[in-house]
């Protein structure tokens, strides 16, 4: 394994170990309350009608579906003038879904990502505006799903009506912001601020991005392929523990997920993620045991693919393919 200095395993220990410590507790803490409100008759009864058929489907679902992931992250970098071979950024991809489940952050796959394609000229804040520009764009495109299915189930369901709610004043602040920034960006446009050096690095990528308009469409339609994917990885989990449930319950339920896994209060969200995947399945109308074994069998059936991405963490070779210096727009061509 990689642990020559200015690898991502040799970065300096954090300066306040009692947050880690701190973040343990939470998981710890929300997972003993999750397991103590179980059902056990019920939970068994769930467990004994796993499909293992299913199980093995859903590991290979999400193989593809970091293959999926790579294929957007391509589009990414080349609305950043960055252009890497497909099987490069797969391998990287899979490192990088390795370092988020080995190590206690979900930084580090990302982190890990902007190291192997930092450019050699500036910007080389690019790499780092890829990935974050890949994260948002996929964010989006999974609240977008568990929108339509909010929207499916807004006559039957608090939850969808609340959802809704929400989904409204977001993009109704994000407009209105949008707007702020049109009037106000002759005004400070020129500004001293704007011309810093950590200001002005961020204001070329976001021209950059405004540029690249080719290679929207793709990047937004990958990143939707990518998350209907998880929306039917959740759907046929829930059939693996022999519970019939809609399309539409499964959207709320995976970007109800998705938005849980954001925040930073505990490792890789564990017992954050379960509670939201249990909580919003109840909410929809399952059961709370089937929702919290599905939240842990998710967890289980990621350690195969996690050992299979350590694998290749453990024996990737060193190079780093090429790429122009310079950004490229227009005439994008899709990559591989």
């Amino acid at each position: 394994m990689h642990t020559s200095e200015g690898s991502p395993l040799s970065a300096p220990k954090p300066r306040h170990p009692w947050r880690r410590a701190l973040r343990v507790a939470v998981s710890a803490g929300l997972l003993a309350f999750l397991i103590f409100g179980v059902d056990w008759p019920e939970m068994l009864a769930h467990v004994s009608g796993i499909n293992p058929a299913i199980a093995v489907l859903v590991i290979l679902a999400w193989a593809v579906q970091l293959c999926v992931s790579s294929w957007k992250w391509q589009w990414a970098l080349r609305i950043h003038g960055l252009r890497f071979p497909y099987v490069f950024l797969t391998r990287v991809v899979y490192i990088g879904f390795f370092l988020n489940n080995f190590l206690p952050t979900s930084i580090g796959g990302d982190a890990y990502r902007i190291y192997r394609t930092m450019p050699t000229t500036p910007p080389r804040s690019r790499a780092i505006s890829a990935v974050v520009l890949e994260r948002l764009v996929g964010l989006s495109a999974l609240l977008l799903l568990g929108l339509v299915g909010a929207l499916a189930l807004y006559s039957m369901n608090a939850l969808a009506r609340a959802y809704v709610a929400f989904a409204a004043v977001g993009v109704a602040a994000t407009i209105g912001l949008f707007v702020v920034v049109k009037l106000s960006s002759a005004a400070w446009r020129d500004s001293a601020i704007m011309q810093s050096r950590w200001i002005a690095p961020i204001k070329e990528n976001l021209q950059t991005i405004g540029r690249a308009r080719g290679a929207w469409t793709p990047l937004i339609g990958i990143s939707l392929l990518f998350q209907v994917q998880a929306v039917l990885i959740l759907y046929e989990l829930f059939r693996a523990v022999d519970v019939d449930i809609g399309l539409a319950q499964a959207a709320v339920i995976t970007a109800s997920a998705g938005i849980a896994a954001v925040i930073p209060f505990s490792i890789n969200g564990l017992g954050i993620v379960e509670a939201t995947i249990a909580g919003t399945a109840v909410a929809t109308g399952v059961s709370y045991e089937a929702g919290l074994l599905v939240a842990l069998l998710m967890r289980v059936l990621l350690i195969p693919l996690t050992l299979l991405a350590g694998l290749m963490y453990a024996f990737e070779p060193r190079d780093t393919p090429s790429f122009p210096h310079k950004p490229e727009y227009g005439n994008f061509r899709s990559p591989g």
